[in-house]
């Protein structure tokens, strides 16, 4: 056998949702009844962490104030909330403790069984949302619409790498280049 060369496989370039669909999606998350729900919803369309990340937040992992918010992920990034995702959550932590009450389970997001809620589990209330907003898509198309919003707003790109959690700039250089399929959409729609 001779020297085989390895196939190269293209970079993945990102999948954001278009104005359109999030606008949808945002709709469909505030016509679910689950607080639940709409607070993971909320969190993964907003702060663009992993799914992985949003079934690993404890309780303390979020620290909320009247006018500001923030979630520590478990590699100790420090991600804002917006005033959308704060709500939600605080929505949720009331019914989670009128449901719960003072469960020792620390896990923010928990099953009907009182439990860690699993990636699965998230994974398919993601698409069940999706899915009313005539959608079809995952935790991980939230995350890259998230942070293609914050390269598309102008927000620097180390701030965004930094709130991606990634760990090399070609990571969030794939988010920049999002920025032109944009425009181009957006020119458009006119």
């Amino acid at each position: 056998i001779g020297n085989v060369e390895r196939e190269t496989w293209p970079k993945s370039t990102s999948k954001s949702l278009s104005r359109d669909e999030q606008e949808r999606f945002v709709n469909a998350i505030f016509r679910t009844k689950s607080t639940k729900d709409k607070a993971i919803a909320c969190l993964l369309r907003y702060t663009g962490i992993k799914i992985g990340e949003c079934v690993s937040l404890d309780i303390d992992d979020i620290y909320i104030t009247a006018h500001t918010g923030r979630i520590t992920v478990k590699d100790g990034r420090v991600v804002p909330l917006n005033t959308v995702a704060r709500r939600a959550v605080v929505q949720w932590l009331i019914d989670r403790h009128k449901k719960f009450g003072d469960t020792e389970e620390r896990a923010l997001f928990l099953n009907p069984q009182g439990n860690r809620l699993s990636t699965v589990g998230v994974d398919l209330i993601v698409r069940k949302i999706g899915h009313k907003a005539h959608l079809n898509l995952s935790a991980q198309v939230l995350r890259d619409t998230c942070l293609s919003n914050l390269v598309r707003n102008g927000n620097d790109l180390l701030l965004v790498a930094q709130i991606g959690g990634h760990r090399t700039n070609e990571t969030t250089r794939k988010y920049s280049s999002d920025r032109a399929f944009y425009a181009h959409q957006t020119m458009e729609g006119l």
